[in-house]
């Protein structure tokens, strides 16, 4: 089955009813059992959904931008998955976004990006998910950067990420490649110009907590091996914290 819901245009009001020009959206899907959205209220804003599957139970993929200027691509590819799921929110301008999935041998698969400010950069990817992937991207501010990467070669685990960051100028990357363990990173950012860095590698598991308050901090988490627990606070400016796991 086949279920295309598209509005490439949308209507703003404003003591009436003006349309919003200069917008683009495009959805392409194969195979069955797929849901697309699609929300522009701005100008100039561009979306891409591209979903392909063989047999899947559950594919939906979501976009919406009210600002000027914003730009989102989603992807999900094959697999017989449960559940997969795509979103991305922008209210602000020139945000862009990305998202991809490839193969989904997976019983859940979410990618989540929400960006409020102005000229923030999310992207998200998940490569060969498994028995649960999931990852969150949330900013408020402007000019934030924020990157997730996912990828489970094994029959797998869970896999956890979450960035989060309210301020100016952040800056989130995490890197998630794992064999059958459970990873958990976690990114909370409030302030400006603060800089984080995950990196989990493992068979087994491995968790990592950051919380960044204040300005100009900069965190580096590596993890190797199985079985590491880390917890990073940094509290006021210019903190810096350097931390390598292994065994």
């Amino acid at each position: 089955m086949k279920r295309i819901i598209t509005i490439p245009i949308l209507i703003a009001a404003s003591y009436g009813l003006v349309v919003a020009q200069d917008n683009s959206a495009s959805i392409q899907q194969i195979g069955n059992g797929h849901e697309a959205a699609t929300e522009q209220a701005g100008a100039l804003n561009v979306a891409t959904v591209e979903q392909q599957a063989a047999n899947p139970d559950r594919n939906e993929a979501f976009v919406t931008q009210e600002g000027d200027g914003n730009f989102a691509a989603l992807n999900q590819s094959r697999g017989g998955s449960i559940r997969s799921l795509m979103e991305v929110d922008q209210i602000g301008d020139n945000n862009e976004a990305y998202q991809t999935m490839r193969f989904m041998g997976s019983s859940r698969a979410s990618l989540k990006i929400n960006q409020v400010g102005d000229d923030n950069f999310a992207n998200q990817e998940q490569y060969d998910g498994r028995s649960g992937q999931y990852a969150q991207v949330d900013q408020y501010g402007d000019n934030n950067h924020a990157e997730q990467v996912q990828d489970n070669f094994g029959t797998g685990q869970r896999f956890y990420a979450d960035i989060y960051q309210e301020g100016d100028g952040n800056q989130a990357f995490q890197t998630q490649d794992g064999n059958g363990g459970d990873l958990n990173a976690l990114i909370d950012q409030e302030g400006d110009g603060n800089f984080a860095s995950q990196t989990q590698n493992s068979d087994a598991s491995h968790e990592s907590n950051v919380w960044q308050t204040g300005n100009d901090n900069t965190a580096i988490i590596d993890q190797y091996g199985s079985g590491h627990l880390n917890n990073t606070w940094q509290t006021g400016n210019g903190n810096s914290a350097v931390v390598n796991q292994s065994n």
